[in-house]
């Protein structure tokens, strides 16, 4: 008769310690996207709190509340976006974007200048890059700017009256 009771104890306390063990934990969501599309297709990736594991662009996980660190994964010919610290709110969605510069890309200024124009430039020569210019980072409208290139031999450059709205810029190959 003893052997039941044990038996029996012993199951209590494991059940015991499975429900104190399945506390709900306070979480909230993480999107990354990683930009451009050509770094994700070069095998761009993230990771969360350490090397792995590793996801890829547009996905998202639930981590607990709290800072954590967003890595990204070395792609020959990229140079790697830095990590980045992220804090995670109770039930609210974060996005966070990586991105990716291919090597050997020239570098894009915008600069305001004495007469509140802008001033969007980058070295010359850059053979093979082009500048566009559109209004929504979410979209694909990106069109050439209308506005003539300058080229002085050391750099290329438009100025663009601010725009009413918010304006984005890229060179692209």
């Amino acid at each position: 008769m003893k052997k039941p009771i044990l038996i029996l104890s012993v199951l209590l306390v494991l059940l015991v310690g499975v429900e104190q063990s399945f506390a709900p934990i306070p979480v909230g969501f993480l999107q990354v996207d990683i930009l451009p599309a050509r770094a994700v297709t070069a095998g761009a990736q993230w990771s969360l709190d350490g090397p792995l594991p590793v996801r890829d662009s547009d996905t998202y996980t639930a981590p607990a509340v709290g800072t954590h660190t967003v890595y990204f994964t070395t792609v020959s010919g990229w140079t790697t976006p830095a990590n980045q610290q992220v804090t995670i709110l109770d039930g609210q969605w974060t996005t966070n974007y990586g991105t990716y510069v291919l090597t050997g890309s020239p570098t894009l200024a915008v600069t305001l200048t004495s007469t509140n124009t802008l001033l969007v430039s980058w070295p010359s020569p850059s053979t093979g890059w082009n500048l566009q210019q559109n209004t929504n980072l979410t979209t694909l409208n990106w069109i050439t700017p209308p506005e003539t290139i300058s080229d002085d031999g050391t750099n290329r450059s438009i100025v663009v009256n601010p725009p009413a709205g918010k304006m984005f810029f890229r060179l692209m190959q």
